[in-house]
């Protein structure tokens, strides 16, 4: 992957492979892009934010009052508090990731999770990235990886 906001040419297929829907994929992929772009312009960290897809678009939120705990704690009751016309969502959460098996410890990424109205589940995904430095650009490493489902957090409405 060359850049930020470059899609990840196999994150469709891993994405529907593990059961998303092209439209939850497509948000996945959008908060990814969203987010790596306002690391490049402000830096990190990177305040928590929600993508919440509408039939009428999609609306973009952060979440920058407080530590990033209480932030990510706000994210989450903003989504549970969603009203009927959401019909997905996705949390962007600037973190560290050790993936298990391999050589990757407490390593910047973010961490993106969604899922769409009425599903059992939704999916967390992993972005990792290399900071900035000097005359290092803020730039992705890797793919964009699934790491497994999680919590639904919308209520059934």
């Amino acid at each position: 992957m060359e850049g930020v906001g470059v899609p990840d040419p196999g994150f469709l297929e891993r994405c529907l492979g593990a059961g998303c829907s092209p439209d939850l994929a497509a948000l996945l992929d959008a908060a990814r892009s969203h987010a790596l772009v306002a690391l490049r312009r402000r830096g990190t960290p990177l305040p928590p934010m929600v993508l919440v897809r509408r039939v009428g678009g999609t609306e973009v939120r952060e979440f920058a009052e407080g530590s990033m705990e209480s932030a990510a704690f706000l994210a989450q009751e903003f989504i549970r508090s969603l009203d009927a016309g959401a019909r997905m969502y996705a949390v962007v959460l600037d973190s560290l990731v050790t993936v298990e098996g391999t050589d990757i410890r407490n390593q910047d990424a973010l961490l993106v999770e969604g899922a769409e109205r009425g599903q059992p589940h939704g999916f967390r995904f992993a972005q990792r990235y290399r900071k900035a430095h000097l005359l290092r650009k803020l730039e992705p490493v890797g793919e964009f990886e699934l790491l497994g489902v999680c919590a639904q957090l919308m209520e059934v409405r």
